[in-house]
């Protein structure tokens, strides 16, 4: 429903932390401490059977359940229980994953029912907020993250002929494997070709290798001599996200492996006052690889626009002109001349990787970088498993005596590099100085928990952003946590840390050294613990193997003849 608001709410907590980050005054007052309230917890659980229906739960330590319990859900994952914990003293939940006849996991102990090290686990509770882990039938790690992680190979041709070409990969690291066959054939398209996405349920995969090509063993970036498989720089590898998702893009003819869409997305706004835009179209050089006219292609609430890829990975920046058929141009012709215009010629600069957005008004010389009716704001919202689906949010008139109008509720429309959602909305009234809202699904559910068990009811949940005159705000919001964070946590860049690197296959728990010598010059395959738990850009903990240990995998050419001694590396995070 379209809705407009007035200031009709209290002004969350963190309005007042707002207040010390700006200056601003508000009215609200900070509670002594923040109230916990009812935590969720929710234990996902993965059979490789899928026979999950003689399988249950017995808990201990304040979980509030009863013995047994059966699960009571299901995702993409497998089974899963969720359920609240009332005792507000609690820290820790002991548990089993039984059968009524106590077999139990990991895997009883010589085929004894009821006799398994290891069964008994625990988890550490959130001090407010959800708690998930994730268990893998016969492994007896709890994780604190998804340990499934879909991988994404996106592969693009000039000439759009795919139909021949698949995939042929092999295990690239040290242990775990690749649930693929050989050939595989890609198993969808995108705006930049085909893909191949599949899930890598193993925890312990850290790597594929790779090759593109055909049944007849052309290959991907060119064949040598023109001999059918014979060809350096064919043999690729990818390196996994220790969480999350891992996406590369390859182009054909180009041996790189990118990490990140090589093609820059531009989209141009036009806003005409008459809406008269049937006669406008855009003419482009310097690399846009558009043809000459190019119509605009969609539609918004500022009026036309068109968006395109930037294919030419050279290009620094494109010229274009918004014209007529007849040559009449923006921002208008001089003397009433068709064709003869003073800053009709502009040009876009483009940025290395992402996206870019051009915001042009009928009659107006300047070319604006962001919406020139007001003010974006942008929320991040970031959930460590990654679903989304159920979540949305409830906005209102946080602040001021303006009015702003939202589609309640309003659903997020974007993603971040963050690997989370976003929600980008336009404040067009100037006396708005702060927007409330709630993260919450449709049954009311809130962030960062209800109350009680009561849908609706929570402490912490109505949150302000507290607006800049700034064109554009960018807001950061976690699951379970009520602080609205005014900048990136994980920052805009790589993070340099120094680590100990280690030869993969060499436990955490044991002593760890390189083999008795590495020649000048080698790959070695390292495996690094950083001495600190890592808020790594990307939004996501790494694989924490042991308390304050973040593991990360690469490959490095060795410098010197080495012996049997761990060494230090400073590790790029990405």
């Amino acid at each position: 429903m379209k809705i407009s608001m007035r200031l009709s709410k209290l002004v969350a907590p963190v309005l007042v932390l707002a207040s010390a980050l700006f200056g601003l005054t508000v009215t609200a007052s900070a509670p002594a401490s923040a109230d916990t309230g009812d935590r969720q917890v929710t234990i996902h659980y993965y059979r490789a059977d899928g026979e999950y229906a003689n399988w249950n739960i017995w808990s201990w330590g304040g979980s509030g359940l009863d013995n047994p319990t059966e699960f009571n859900g299901e995702d993409d994952f497998g089974a899963k229980l969720t359920f609240l914990v009332t005792d507000q003293t609690a820290t820790q939940l002991g548990f089993i994953i039984r059968t009524n006849d106590w077999a139990k996991e990991p895997g009883n102990a010589n085929g004894v029912p009821g006799d398994c090290t290891g069964c008994d686990r625990n988890i550490d509770l959130a001090t407010y907020g959800s708690t998930d882990v994730w268990l893998i039938s016969g492994d007896p790690v709890v994780y604190t993250h998804n340990p499934f992680r879909t991988v994404t190979i996106h592969y693009n041709r000039p000439d759009g002929e795919y139909a021949n070409w698949n995939i042929w990969s092999w295990n690239g690291g040290a242990a775990g494997s690749i649930p693929l066959d050989n050939p595989t054939n890609f198993n969808g398209e995108d705006d930049f070709g085909v893909k191949m996405s599949f899930v890598v349920t193993d925890p312990a995969t850290t790597a594929m290798g790779f090759i593109i090509r055909t049944n007849d063993w052309a290959k991907e970036p060119g064949n040598a001599d023109g001999v059918p498989g014979d060809c350096t720089g064919c043999d690729r590898s990818i390196e996994f996200n220790a969480t999350g998702n891992t996406d590369v893009w390859l182009l054909s003819g180009d041996p790189v492996v990118y990490t990140q869409n090589p093609f820059r997305k531009v989209t141009l706004h036009y806003h005409r006052d008459d809406a008269a835009y049937s006669n406008w179209n855009v003419w482009s050089w310097g690399g846009s690889g558009l043809d000459n006219p190019t119509n605009f292609n969609g539609e918004d609430d500022f009026g036309v626009y068109l968006s395109f890829y930037v294919k030419d990975l050279t290009a620094t920046s494109i010229g274009y002109l918004i014209r007529t058929n007849d040559w009449a141009k923006e921002p208008g012709n001089a003397d009433g001349v068709p064709g003869d215009c003073n800053g009709c010629d502009r040009a876009i600069t483009l940025p290395e990787h992402g996206d870019t957005e051009i915001w042009v008004t009928s009659g107006d010389a300047t070319q604006y970088t962001s919406d020139p009716r007001g003010r974006t704001v942008v929320i991040h919202y970031w959930r460590p498993a990654g679903d989304y689906s159920i979540w949305n949010l409830w906005l209102w008139n946080g602040g001021g005596a303006g009015e702003i109008g939202f589609d309640l509720p309003a659903e997020f429309n974007g993603t971040d590099a963050n690997g989370g959602v976003t929600y980008t909305f336009l404040v067009t009234d100037p006396a708005v100085s702060a927007i409330g809202f709630i993260v919450r699904t449709n049954s009311w559910a809130k962030e960062p928990g209800n109350q009680d068990g009561v849908p609706g009811d929570c402490t912490g949940c109505d949150r302000n952003i507290v607006l800049t005159s700034e064109a554009r705000q960018d807001v950061w919001v976690k699951q379970g946590m009520w602080t609205v964070l005014y900048e990136n946590p994980w920052g805009t860049g790589p993070t340099s840390q120094t680590a100990v690197v280690r030869l993969s296959g060499i436990t955490a728990s044991g002593e760890t050294s390189l083999p008795a010598k590495t020649t000048l010059g080698s790959q070695i395959r390292w495996v690094s613990y950083t001495p600190n738990v890592c808020a790594i850009k990307g939004g996501h903990l790494l694989h924490t193997y042991r308390p304050g240990a973040c593991r990360i995998v690469g490959n490095a050419d060795a410098v010197g003849s080495v012996r049997a001694v761990s060494f230090t590396r400073t590790v790029t995070i990405k």
